[in-house]
């Protein structure tokens, strides 16, 4: 791993790139290649995140297969597992490998035994792209089973670019100030009377359409508004649905072939 001046430079390089109102496709490539010369990885997710409800967004990856996105969704909110991203957002360190949350004993996550050990993978790193306690984005690195595990300067590195990261995806959602400097959200109680709820959906793991449910509304209720919808016709034409994963309030994730 790179050390002293050439590690300083490197995470100098990165937070210019955060700087330069990149796009978030030119903001991904800036940085990963970058991410990538400290921190070698055989596979890789990158997402922006709904600071309000911590969803993955606009979700990218490398080496892992596109059908895995729908378990993911139902591994994070529908099962017990570690070093889910609903908790790592509000712990202190934003960032944990998968054997440190496992005491060195991977094949306790479900994760990892349904996922990464099928795949050959084994280390996994989480890291939330956080500012001022606010999640904006989540990135999530690989490595084979053969290869070390990720280290604590490893970790510490990676936590260290992640504000940067942060602060220009805020950016890119039309702010102009630092979010250091913005005022904290507060929350509208009106929001809280509403009898209807904009739930998400993703087809093959894409985010296709949004739709209205009621408040409260069930899996059972939710999936017959979700087939009834003209937009889950539009997107799944032709194809052969095989799996609906239905998350009330937060998403509705559905694979087909």
């Amino acid at each position: 791993m790179l050390t002293g001046p050439a590690l300083d430079n490197l995470a100098a390089a990165v937070a210019r790139a955060c700087r330069s109102g990149l796009d978030p496709d030119a903001l991904r490539a800036a940085v990963l290649p970058r991410l990538r010369k400290v921190v070698p990885v055989d596979a890789l997710w990158w997402a922006a995140a709904d600071p309000a409800t911590l969803l993955f967004t606009r979700a990218y990856r490398e080496e892992l297969p596109e059908e895995s996105g729908p378990y993911f969704v139902e591994n994070e909110f529908l099962h017990d597992d570690v070093n889910k991203w609903t908790d790592l957002a509000r712990d202190a360190s934003g960032v944990r490998t998968l054997m440190q949350a496992t005491d060195g004993r991977p094949a306790r996550s479900d994760r990892y035994r349904d996922i990464f050990a099928p795949l050959g993978l084994q280390d996994e790193l989480r890291a939330v792209l956080r500012i001022r306690g606010v999640c904006w984005g989540y990135i999530c690195l690989h490595r084979e089973a053969a290869q070390a595990e990720f280290s604590a300067e490893e970790v510490r590195f990676v936590r260290r670019l992640a504000p940067h990261i942060a602060e220009e995806l805020w950016r890119r959602l039309g702010y102009r100030e630092s979010v250091a400097g913005a005022p904290l959200p507060e929350a509208d109680q009106a929001l809280a009377a509403e009898q209807t709820v904009s739930l998400p959906v993703q087809v093959n793991g894409k985010t296709r359409f949004t739709m209205q449910v009621p408040a409260g509304a069930g899996r059972e209720q939710i999936e017959q508004l979700l087939t009834a919808h003209p937009d889950f016709a539009l997107h799944t034409a032709g194809l052969e649905i095989q799996r609906v994963v239905i998350v009330p309030g937060r998403i509705a994730s559905v694979v087909a072939r």
